[in-house]
């Protein structure tokens, strides 16, 4: 559940022992806002923490160095699993 108060990128991520992000992919959103700006991974566009629904992550593709990799949008995602499908650990 989203409140409606300033957080800080630990807050909004879920930040816990064990759980990192590269602290170069997140800043400050707009004053006033709800969420933080997050960078795309695949693309370096800059996004809307409250639009941040897809992740590249460190379990499924363990050669990254970090757990959350923020992706910008499904086209992202999907051409990024594309590009590293090879490099997928499956379940």
């Amino acid at each position: 559940m989203m409140m409606n108060s300033p957080m800080n990128a630990k807050d909004y991520v879920g930040y816990r022992k064990g759980m990192d992000y590269d602290p170069k992919t997140v800043r400050p959103g707009p004053k006033g806002g709800t969420a933080p700006k997050f960078k795309c991974f695949h693309c370096d566009k800059w996004f809307d923490g409250n639009e941040w629904r897809y992740t590249l992550s460190k379990a499924w593709y363990p050669f990254l160095k970090h757990k959350i990799n923020f992706l910008c949008g499904p086209k992202c995602s999907l051409e990024i699993s594309d590009k590293y499908k090879e490099k997928y650990v499956g379940p």
